[in-house]
C-alpha cells in the first residue's frame, strides 16, 4: 500500500536519479499507491526540491527515519479502516509516537 524508498546510502543524486525517482513514482501512482521516502539526506533533498519531486510526491510523504515512516503509514492504515475508532484498536505494547507530515511538521500522533 506504501511502497518506501530507504535512502540511508543515497549521498547524492544527479539528473539520472532524479530521473529514476520520477520513473518509480510514475509506477507507482499507476498502481493506485503512494511512495513513501524515509531517511534522505541533506544533499538528497536539495536536489529533490529543486527539481520539485517532493512537490510531486508530497513534504508529507518523507520522514527523517525507517520507523516515523511506517508508524504514519499505519497510522493512515488504521485510520481509514476504521473511520474514527483508532483509539479503540489502540495497542499498548505498540506504543510509537510518530510525526505525522514529514519534515518540518509540527503534528505529532500515537499509533
Amino acid at each position: 500500500m506504501f511502497p518506501s524508498i530507504q535512502s540511508t546510502a543515497v549521498g547524492s543524486t544527479d539528473t539520472s536519479g532524479i530521473s529514476m525517482f520520477r520513473e518509480v513514482k510514475k509506477n507507482i501512482d499507476r498502481r493506485g499507491l503512494k511512495l513513501v521516502l524515509a531517511n534522505p539526506r541533506s544533499e538528497v533533498i536539495k536536489k529533490l526540491g529543486k527539481s520539485k519531486f517532493i512537490e510531486s510526491i508530497g513534504q508529507e510523504w518523507i520522514y527523517l527515519t525507517v520507523g516515523e515512516a511506517v508508524a504514519a503509514c499505519n497510522f493512515r492504515i488504521h485510520a481509514s479502516k476504521s473511520n474514527n475508532q483508532v483509539a479503540d484498536e489502540f495497542d499498548a505494547h505498540s506504543n510509537v509516537w510518530c510525526k505525522r507530515g514529514g519534515i518540518g511538521s509540527n503534528h505529532n500522533y500515537m499509533v
